[in-house]
């Protein structure tokens, strides 16, 4: 994905910044500036639209989208839990 300024996000991004910027196995005391970006500003210009209103500028895309990679890890391996064995 790349938010506004070009700058490139991919899972990984997204996981670690998670770790390590938002205090899940510690906190980063030097914030990355397109971390930053991203997770205050809206960088990416994503927007959440209920119904026919008019949209509203997303929070902090990183949360929901460290939730949506965990469900698609767990469901790959769900799926493929007969062939892992």
């Amino acid at each position: 994905m790349k938010d506004g300024d070009g700058t490139l996000f991919c899972r990984r991004d997204f996981v670690l910044a998670l770790c390590n910027e938002e205090g899940g196995a510690h906190v980063d005391p030097k914030i990355k500036a397109s971390y930053e970006k991203l997770a205050n500003s809206n960088s990416m210009g994503w927007t959440f639209r209920e119904g026919d209103g008019p949209g509203v500028p997303m929070s902090n895309p990183v949360l929901p989208s460290v939730r949506q990679i965990s469900y698609e890890v767990v469901e790959s391996i769900r799926q493929q839990r007969d062939r892992i064995k």
